[in-house]
């Protein structure tokens, strides 16, 4: 009888899928921050323009705020809210003498994506921002160890990607994470390895494709014209997330910062960021 019982719970657990709903970030207002003076930080604004165009449908009011006009986070956070802020657009290591920081993002970028629910544009660092770097965002790739069920995280790469465009949907299972597991269910002799293996390693990777199909065919409903694509597969999620984002010339990388258990930056986000500095990175 039990084991019936676990079967029909089975079946029920499968049956019970995420569901995907649009929802269309709408953005009215957006916040520059900057340590430059007023020329330099005018002239990034520009640049910030010309690689946000996919914004113009809303018509935002761009704002700014640079070295003089805030000295705390405290106050930089008041100065936000003032400006209803529906995006900010920043760099790494904020008012830091030495930007040579490789290893870090700056207390001002930990707090922006902490403390406050705005979507965070974090922009390549200077070395990075060549000729080819924020010119467009026709190729925008969402990164996560949890896709199913993270409409808000599809939703805005869809909005910030060119109606022509492409967004790449990716879920990487850690392979490393799950050897780990297996090896322990390999040493229980009522469970067969082999089995266990390919079933896990199924299903593992079936939630994640059901669901990303079942986004698709609801954003084309909404008459989204961008073409999606679907990346789920196990592997070492860095590495791999770093040669998709060469393979598809990725223009802009959307990711979760944050947990509702800690009050530390999502797992995957933090060294992803701390990694990937010659792309802008939508953290959420």
């Amino acid at each position: 009888m039990p084991d019936r019982v676990d079967q029909f719970e089975s079946i029920f657990k499968r049956a019970d899928k995420a569901r995907f709903e649009y929802r269309r970030p709408e953005i009215r207002h957006v916040t520059l921050v900057t340590d430059l003076d007023a020329t330099d930080t005018a002239a990034l604004l520009q640049r910030v323009q010309q690689f946000l165009t996919v914004l113009e449908p809303d018509s935002p009011e761009w704002h700014t705020l640079g070295e003089g006009d805030y000295d705390r986070k405290s106050e930089l956070l008041d100065k936000l809210v003032q400006q209803q802020a529906d995006l900010i657009v920043t760099s790494r290591n904020l008012r830091q003498s030495d930007k040579n920081t490789p290893h870090s993002l700056g207390v001002y970028l930990d707090t922006l994506t902490q403390a406050t629910p705005t979507p965070v544009l974090v922009l390549p660092d200077a070395e990075h921002r060549g000729e080819g770097a924020m010119t467009q965002t026709a190729s925008v790739m969402v990164a996560t160890d949890h896709l199913a069920g993270d409409a808000r995280l599809i939703s805005n790469a869809v909005r910030f990607t060119q109606p022509a465009g492409h967004v790449h949907l990716c879920h990487v299972e850690d392979d490393a994470m799950f050897a780990y597991y297996l090896d322990a269910i390999s040493k229980i002799p009522a469970i067969e390895t082999a089995i266990a293996e390919q079933t896990l390693r199924e299903q593992l990777l079936k939630q994640p494709t059901d669901y990303i199909a079942h986004c698709i065919e609801v954003l084309h409903s909404h008459g989204q014209t961008a073409t999606l694509h679907a990346h789920v597969f196990m592997g070492h999620r860095l590495r791999d997330y770093r040669r998709l984002i060469d393979q598809h010339r990725t223009d802009l990388l959307v990711l979760n910062t944050k947990d509702e258990d800690q009050q530390a930056m999502h797992g995957l986000a933090y060294p992803i960021a701390v990694e990937f500095r010659d792309i802008p990175l939508l953290m959420l």
